[in-house]
């Protein structure tokens, strides 16, 4: 365009078109064009850039330089001085365009709440602040805590201040990268910042990144820091096993062969297991939160050791089964062979005492092995279809087993006399999952208290200011 005919430049339904093409074409334009705000309105919506270019008259209007800013907040460079003296409506362009705040007057970057809504979204921001704001301990606390990886743009005095430090990295693990040298051998910082990064060990002094103690410190925090571990580690049996010990996640990354090796495997399936929150083997409700029912779609267990181990452990019935003992949620891992093959289903749920995680959908319709599930453990309950929770000859064998599988049983099971009294008789608890009638029969609240004295705070109330109930 620069080479273009006058009657081109000054031509303006071309001139929309190659401003809409190129905003910066907008130079070439005739004056009155680029004073003409649709014209220049579709620059910048093209190119920000092209505000440059506008007339002045549209450098100072507020819509013109708003749409240039919304685009690349450092157009605010070409706006008039009387515009960029505008707090309000500076404040309203660096809440859509952090680096506004950098053409912005003193006042405003010496304030701190408006320096900090734009370390939201940019973490360069802190470095556009006075340097009285900047070099305020209190203000980058609070600006780390907004945006941890402002620490990379913060006075290089504050990046040896051990507690902004520890603020940065638990954020981003990253930002040990920008503490100073004495900290970036500080053990509780880097391990602060490994439980967010496991990739920040590797920003470690040396000499941590390859202390044992250290490491298995941090592996316990953060497993994935053992990829990040010198190969010579990586090759070491006994650290490896050590590693799996405080943290069963690692053998996701341990050498294959290693992977295959039942020692270090059992200890990684115990660990995980162990990792979560402990089963109360009197909590009614144990190994609901497991359950999987016919009907439903399985949530997918947890992670469980054994997903990572060699195929050739994972088919192994012997393992397996050492391994269920260990985790509830080893089952849903094993090869496919054994989760299909009901006979060695129920070893497991004889060996582990928990819902039928993993076991196929058409073993927990069939009703012959259901039944012979929940005689082995009750709890089997939880993981059967809605049929059979309301099949009286199951849901009796389960409360026959364990009283608290009645907390799996239909509404219409826990309103049958025979299988809450054949559940209260052996675990008087389960009063509390009997319906509101039964909670009010004489016989099953007697039953009940008799198995259990407590069991009379899920009586009805009437039943419960009766004498000779109370006196069980």
């Amino acid at each position: 365009l620069a080479y273009g005919g006058e009657d081109l430049r000054r031509d303006k339904k071309f001139a929309l078109l190659a401003v809409s093409l190129n905003g910066l074409a907008l130079q070439y334009l005739v004056p009155e064009l680029k004073v003409d705000k649709q014209v220049v309105l579709s620059a910048v919506r093209s190119n920000p850039h092209a505000l440059e270019h506008a007339d002045s008259r549209l450098k100072r209007d507020r819509e013109t330089v708003s749409q240039a800013v919304l685009q690349d907040g450092t157009a605010i460079a070409y706006a008039l001085e009387s515009v960029r003296n505008d707090d309000i409506f500076m404040i309203s362009a660096i809440a859509k365009q952090a680096s506004v705040l950098q053409f912005a007057g003193d006042r405003l970057r010496n304030n701190a709440e408006v320096v900090l809504g734009a370390l939201k979204t940019e973490c360069q921001a802190i470095r556009w602040a006075t340097d009285a704001l900047r070099n305020d301990r209190e203000f980058v606390l609070r600006a780390l805590r907004v945006n941890p990886r402002s620490f990379e743009h913060a006075p290089e005095a504050m990046r040896g201040d051990r507690q902004l430090a520890f603020t940065a990295v638990r954020g981003c693990g990253c930002c040990l990268a920008w503490a100073s040298e004495e900290l970036r051998g500080d053990r509780d910082v880097v391990l602060a910042a490994v439980v967010s990064d496991a990739s920040a060990v590797q920003l470690a002094d040396p000499a941590l990144a390859c202390d044992r103690d250290f490491l298995l410190a941090a592996v316990r925090r953060n497993a994935e820091v053992f990829r990040f571990a010198l190969n010579d580690l990586l090759a070491d049996r006994a650290f490896i096993l050590a590693a799996v010990r405080v943290n069963g996640a690692v053998l996701r990354w341990v050498p294959k062969e290693l992977t295959g090796d039942s020692e270090v495997a059992l200890a990684a399936v115990r660990s995980l297991a162990e990792a979560r929150l402990p089963l109360d083997d009197d909590d009614a409700t144990l190994g609901a939160e497991m359950a999987v029912t016919a009907e439903s779609e399985p949530a997918g267990p947890p992670t469980c050791a054994l997903q990572f181990v060699s195929d050739l452990l994972a088919a192994d019935p012997a393992f397996v089964l050492q391994a269920a003992e260990l985790d509830p949620y080893a089952l849903a891992w094993a090869h496919s062979q054994l989760r299909e093959d009901p006979e060695f289903v129920l070893q497991v749920l004889a060996r582990s005492g928990h819902a039928l995680v993993g076991a196929p959908v058409n073993l927990m319709q069939n009703r012959a092995f259901m039944l012979r599930a929940v005689q082995v453990d009750g709890r089997a309950l939880a993981s059967a279809s809605d049929a059979l929770r309301r099949d009286q000859e199951v849901v009796l064998a389960a409360v026959s087993a364990r009283g608290d599988a009645l907390v799996h049983a239909s509404d219409g099971m826990r309103n049958n006399r025979s299988v809450v009294l054949a559940a209260v008789e052996i675990w008087g608890p389960a009063l509390r999952y009997a319906s509101e009638a039964l909670r009010n029969d004489r016989e099953v609240v007697l039953t009940a208290v008799g198995a259990w004295g407590l069991a009379l705070q899920h009586a009805a109330r009437p039943l419960q200011r009766d004498r000779e109930v109370v006196l069980g």
